[in-house]
């Protein structure tokens, strides 16, 4: 799979017509070239080209909404294979967000999480600059929340990523991001991982069930 994504916009990569000469194919979506495949596995995570880019998530679309979340990694980052379960469907594509390192959305922290009724979603939200502000992560197609969008389902896996270079988003993030109740309480969290040093992996650790008016939220320090 490979394409030329458009910086802070949805961008479909699809099968490579650059081998179409040694008896490849032409770019094909993802679901139109393997409709009722299963993926058990990714070998190499979303990935871009040459330094100075990043991928900020990716994930396959069906009608509109996230199935399966793929995963990320830096130019040059040594990754590890992503065990999946997951079966294409004629229509489906897989849709990646990039960025520029410099540019305005190179330090947008991202959340993905799974659920334990098979729902994936992706939350991102941009930096404040202000010391001691707290920045709310929505999700990326709905714009809404993490209570408003996962309600009553328990987050069986989670991770948090931010491609800033050189380790910012440890610094500037406190180093995690927080599932925050309605009452502002702190009831889960993840460490964020730059993937510019090292593949983020999903964990099962500081999970829980988030209610309506939950917040993802990451402050800057």
């Amino acid at each position: 799979m490979q394409g030329d994504g458009t910086d802070a916009s949805l961008t479909e990569i699809k099968t490579s017509a650059k081998i179409q000469v040694g008896g490849g194919i032409a770019a094909t979506s993802i679901g139109t070239f393997a409709d009722g495949k299963t993926i058990t596995k990714v070998i190499q995570p979303l990935t871009p080209t040459t330094d100075g880019q990043v991928v900020l998530f990716g994930f396959i679309s069906r009608r509109g909404a996230i199935t399966a979340i793929i995963p990320t990694a830096g130019f040059e980052t040594s990754s590890q294979p992503w065990e999946m379960n997951h079966t294409l469907a004629a229509g489906d594509t897989l849709q990646v967000m990039t960025a520029q390192t410099g540019g305005t959305t190179d330090d947008r922290v991202i959340y993905c999480c799974e659920t334990d009724r098979g729902t994936h979603a992706i939350f991102s939200g941009e930096p404040s600059s202000v010391s001691g502000t707290t920045v709310e992560l929505l999700h990326v197609l709905s714009g809404t929340g993490l209570g408003a969008a996962i309600t009553g389902q328990m987050i069986t896996r989670h991770w948090a990523q931010c491609p800033a270079p050189a380790g910012l988003a440890a610094t500037q993030y406190n180093n995690s991001v927080f599932l925050v109740n309605d009452r502002g309480l702190p009831m889960g969290s993840t460490i964020i991982i730059n993937p510019a040093l090292l593949q983020p992996v999903r964990n099962m650790c500081g999970t829980a069930r988030p209610m309506l008016n939950w917040q993802a939220q990451v402050t800057d320090v």
